[in-house]
């Protein structure tokens, strides 16, 4: 009798994380984890981001830097962060990024390139072996519009904690997965929201749509699947906006995307 060996069963994340994902087109699937933290929670919502308070969404693509009143270590040549990169959406659409060098306490030097959207921000380079950014780095556009901001409690995140993004011109995305981990002893009400069409500047203008509420939540850690997956069509806003019965607590949240590239002018 012959033998065989048996094809073990494959995870299609697992595999799509290693590149491995089959099928046509499958260089153009990609994942994305957009992980948010608000310290400070209020009985009114805000966006889950580091900064708190409403989503910024610029109206105009504009240059972007640093904001002057950071740590003088976070410098081109200081024991902090030496240079940050931004990542967002370009003028055309079309995701986009560029390195920024530190200037400590004061405003860096505008980017070369103009952005609508800046969904993440990371460390590039630091002074010392295993460093992070030495306090808060803030990235601002030229209408002085706080866009991102790499944390900073106690010890720095050396990454944008923003729950949103914006898929490009080119970018069709699924929303797979919510995860939250919320203060014991609250109860919370989520809103996962959207807005198509991100670049028009004239109206009439695509509304913000709430997908999902999600109500009395007090569970310390827990995960939400979204079935059948929630539809990104190019050039969509996503965000997460959450209250509290009583102020206080934090709440962190990481959303999971699917993203299919329509063409690999990214």
């Amino acid at each position: 009798m012959a033998s065989f060996i048996q094809q073990p069963e494959r995870d299609f994340l697992v595999e799509l994380g290693f590149g491995r994902a089959r099928g046509p087109n499958r260089e153009l699937i990609e994942p994305v984890h957009k992980y948010g933290t608000l310290r400070n929670l209020t009985t009114s919502f805000q966006a889950v981001q580091t900064q708190g308070g409403a989503a910024i969404w610029p109206t105009a693509d504009e240059r972007v830097r640093i904001r002057a009143g950071g740590n003088a270590a976070d410098t081109a040549d200081g024991t902090g962060a030496r240079s940050v990169e931004v990542y967002g959406i370009n003028a055309a659409g079309y995701r986009d990024s560029e390195v920024i060098v530190t200037a400590g306490a004061n405003a860096s030097a505008y980017t070369t390139k103009t952005f609508w959207r800046i969904d993440r921000t990371r460390v590039v380079e630091v002074g010392v072996y295993g460093g992070t950014n030495a306090a808060i780095i803030e990235i601002e556009n030229e209408s002085a519009q706080l866009l991102a901001e790499v944390d900073f409690q106690g010890i720095g995140a050396s990454t944008t904690l923003k729950a949103a993004y914006t898929t490009g011109i080119n970018q069709t995305g699924l929303l797979t997965r919510v995860n939250y981990s919320l203060s014991s002893g609250k109860v919370a009400d989520m809103h996962i929201l959207t807005r198509e069409n991100a670049l028009q500047v004239t109206p009439p203008f695509s509304p913000e749509v709430k997908q999902k509420d999600f109500e009395g939540l007090n569970s310390v850690t827990n995960t939400i699947v979204r079935e059948p997956y929630l539809e990104l069509p190019p050039l969509t806003d996503i965000w997460v906006e959450m209250a509290v019965d009583q102020a206080g607590g934090e709440v962190s949240i990481s959303l999971s995307i699917i993203l299919s590239n329509t063409n690999t002018n990214v």
